[in-house]
């Protein structure tokens, strides 16, 4: 299996459809899901949990040498500086729809996670909560 970083921006709702999410937002997505359409895997999601996604997603496969805790402090403030272009706009979907940045954190081993204050600044000024998924080999 691979090892990676990445970070994603997600924005989901139960009523505002992708595309009416990247004319209001003003990026483009890396991907997206309407309400009632399966997931990547195929798989429906029960009507309590089923939403309109909207993601970009920025993926850093790690070599066999390559140290998370090197590359991350980097590749996050960049990600984040990337869409806090349109971070006002963001914000304002915050107000009523779900707004996340994601890490996903695919390794060998348990890595270093944290985020500098600028970084988490970044991410209050989208309104956007925060999800870390960690899976070690």
């Amino acid at each position: 299996m691979k090892s990676y970083f990445s970070i994603s921006l997600v924005i989901s709702s139960k009523t505002i459809p992708a595309e009416s999410i990247s004319d209001h937002v003003g990026l483009t997505p890396t991907e997206t899901r309407l309400l009632g359409t399966p997931t990547k895997t195929g798989v429906l999601r029960r009507p309590e949990f089923d939403v309109h996604e909207w993601w970009i997603r920025d993926e850093l496969e790690l070599g066999p040498g390559d140290r998370v805790e090197d590359l991350q402090p980097s590749f996050i403030t960049e990600f984040l500086n990337r869409v806090s272009v349109a971070g006002h706009r963001i914000r304002e979907m915050a107000d009523n729809e779900r707004v996340k940045i994601i890490f996903v954190y695919q390794m060998d081993r348990v890595p270093y996670v944290g985020l500098s204050s600028s970084q988490i600044e970044k991410i209050a000024a989208l309104g956007a909560s925060i999800d870390f998924d960690i899976m070690v080999d």
